[in-house]
């Protein structure tokens, strides 16, 4: 197991007795996925990936070589994000930060060899692009045991993650914890993403809450932190190794309702910046969580 692993899990394996302290008078506990709640790492640029991928559409009439097939996929996200941005303007929709749908791009795939596809061929693409591209999927210590202890204090638990539909709701199941949550939003099911206000007030709204019974939980200082406050709701900060390293020079601890292992977080945050202005800023995370800081 790699240090930064057996870091993560010690950070995430807070206590859940003194956590619930502070989630017990919330009617519901948002919660991030990964990074939060699961640790993961995939890999895109391979050319395992892309070869795998180019064998797959060409047995179901593609005609890619893998190199063509990377181009054509990366293009595909950009048309598709483009073209969802001008369908929410069109809708009069204020949207900062929009969120495609890389089905509609496994399907264009399809389409640009003039192949028909329906959606149990797309979500068979995605999914094979997903576990090829995957090299490390688990929960932290303790993550499934903090949604129940959530959930049993009489709080609603909500997921509101950045994620792709075809590849996440997969990845619940077999992580085993589709069943953990009272309502899943994903931001390719909505087309906007974290920290847009829209995706935290279309959650409250759809769920009948208001931001001052809520809190929500994630490892993502600007995404879940600033993204929750800026609605209204607590927030609970988590660092773990997936945590944008951008955080060491914008966190103000003192702003967030919560915050796990404060004291550790501020020597991290220390190092960071020192490392920034003694190395150009080739310090990362890692090496605070190697020392066990």
């Amino acid at each position: 197991m790699k240090p930064e692993n057996r870091r993560a899990e010690v950070n995430y394996a807070f206590n859940i007795e003194r956590t619930m302290n502070g989630f017990k008078h919330y009617s519901a506990c948002f919660f991030d996925l990964y990074g939060t709640l699961v640790d993961i790492h995939t890999r895109e640029d391979t050319p395992k990936l892309w070869k795998t991928m180019a064998d797959w559409y060409n047995a179901h009439g593609g005609n890619y070589s893998y190199t063509e097939l990377r181009q054509a996929y990366r293009d595909n996200c950009q048309r598709e994000e483009k073209a969802l941005q001008e369908r929410q303007r069109m809708k009069g929709l204020c949207v900062t930060e929009a969120e495609i749908d890389i089905g509609n791009v496994f399907a264009s795939l399809f389409q640009g060899r003039n192949c028909s596809a329906g959606d149990a061929e797309v979500r068979e693409a995605a999914i094979l692009f997903r576990k090829t591209s995957l090299t490390h999927l688990r929960l932290y210590r303790h993550a499934r045991e903090l949604l129940k202890a959530v959930r049993d204090s009489g709080s609603r638990v909500v997921l509101l993650s950045n994620a792709q539909s075809l590849f996440t709701r997969w990845e619940l199941e077999m992580l085993g914890i589709d069943n953990c949550f009272d309502a899943i939003y994903l931001s390719s099911e909505w087309g906007v993403k974290k920290p847009d206000p829209l995706f935290y007030s279309t959650a409250l709204q759809d769920q009948a809450l208001t931001p001052e019974e809520c809190l929500m939980t994630g490892n993502d200082w600007h995404c879940d932190i600033e993204g929750s406050r800026d609605v209204g709701m607590d927030q609970y900060y988590i660092h773990t190794h997936l945590s944008p390293k951008e955080d060491s020079g914008c966190l103000h601890l003192e702003e967030a309702t919560y915050v796990q292992d404060r004291q550790s977080l501020l020597l991290w945050q220390k190092r960071m910046l020192q490392g920034r202005k003694g190395d150009g800023g080739r310090s990362s995370v890692s090496t605070a969580e190697k020392e066990g800081k």
